[in-house]
């Protein structure tokens, strides 16, 4: 205790003592006083100077050490007693002699700056704020980062997360991922902004709906030619200006497409069993844009028809047989492949 005089003065409860105060029992050790370096030693009853601390400690007055040196913290060090600084998530106050500390609070759920609990986070915390991951900084404070790519990865747990294979966040919510599927019928497409329902009976395949007869693999469907390429594999014809044989004239052709391989028997029964299901293609497919004003081939042929919704089979009745009312009428049937070079639909 400080300046205890009189018998009885012991280093008890304070852990110090005054130069040449009595004080009991003999031999009983403290400090002349908090958080400097003298020391004293009770001898004949009276305390008496028992040396000083070195450098770079104090005399520590604390229970079952008082008398004796200690290194001062390094945190505590040019600070005076009772003086905070934080540890970690912690504030923690320098003891009376600077040699000792203990935490007075948590700042849990904060960040601890300059010995006091302040900001609404912890640091290093991550969150997402939308699509923008954030980080809390050292003073509780979130900070945006750069928004996740748009479309191609999302935000969970304050961290992009990138889609994979043909998956894409579309609609923007965290909380449900890459929630489309660009290779699904449902929603085929190369983007989200692109995406859309195939007609019944067709796959969706890298984001283009595909007809049932070029939809499956195996013989005569994958296998043609030399390097086993799909049977609907066609060919870009450049464009340019060319010369008539018949009148000599000269004329411009726009690029198109061909089909580099004939029907072949796997394709036909693919295409036969995808009709039969009840696919058919969108009104207007396969029509040639540049002839007859947007309005595609034009069937003039005596008999012949086009199927409404079809558009490249013709169908004519082969002679002698009956027309299309009949019930055992005869067709022939031609496929004209005719492709938009722009958006290369048959």
């Amino acid at each position: 205790m400080s300046g205890s005089g009189g018998v009885g003065g012991t280093p008890g409860s304070g852990g110090t003592g005054t130069l040449g105060e009595r004080c009991a029992p003999n031999g009983a050790l403290a400090c002349a006083g908090h958080a400097q370096g003298a020391q004293l030693i009770c001898d004949g009853g009276t305390w008496k100077a028992n040396g000083t601390c070195r450098v770079g400690e104090k005399c520590d007055t604390s229970a079952g050490c008082q008398g004796l040196c200690a290194p001062i913290l390094p945190a505590c060090a040019g600070k005076v007693p009772g003086a905070s600084y934080c540890e970690g998530q912690g504030v923690e106050q320098c003891g009376p002699d600077l040699v000792t500390a203990e935490e007075v609070e948590s700042c849990a759920g904060q960040a601890c700056v300059n010995g006091a609990c302040v900001g609404s986070c912890e640091p290093g915390t991550l969150r997402c704020n939308g699509a923008a991951p954030q980080q809390c900084d050292g003073t509780g404070t979130w900070r945006d980062a750069a928004p996740c790519p748009a479309g191609t990865a999302y935000c969970s747990a304050g961290l992009c997360q990138a889609c994979t294979g043909s998956t894409r966040d579309c609609d923007g919510e965290p909380s449900n991922g890459c929630e489309v599927n660009l290779n699904d019928p449902s929603a085929c497409g190369s983007n989200c902004s692109n995406r859309k329902a195939c007609r019944i009976g067709e796959v969706c395949t890298s984001g283009a709906c595909v007809a049932p007869s070029c939809a499956t693999s195996g013989p005569g469907k994958s296998d043609c030619g030399p390097n086993s390429e799909s049977r609907c594999t066609s060919l870009l014809v450049q464009g340019g200006e060319t010369t008539t044989l018949a009148s000599g004239t000269t004329a411009t052709v726009s690029s198109y497409r061909l089909d580099k391989y004939e029907v072949t028997v796997g394709r036909f029964r693919a295409f036969v069993d995808g009709w039969v299901g009840n696919w058919c293609p969108a009104a207007g497919a396969g029509k040639h844009t540049h002839l007859n004003g947007g309005a595609g081939l034009v069937n003039s042929g005596a008999g012949g028809r086009l199927r409404a919704g079809v558009g490249h089979v013709m169908e004519q009745p082969v002679a002698g047989g009956q027309d299309d009312v009949g019930q055992h009428a005869h067709f022939q049937l031609r496929r004209f492949h005719v492709f938009d070079v722009d958006t290369e639909r048959q």
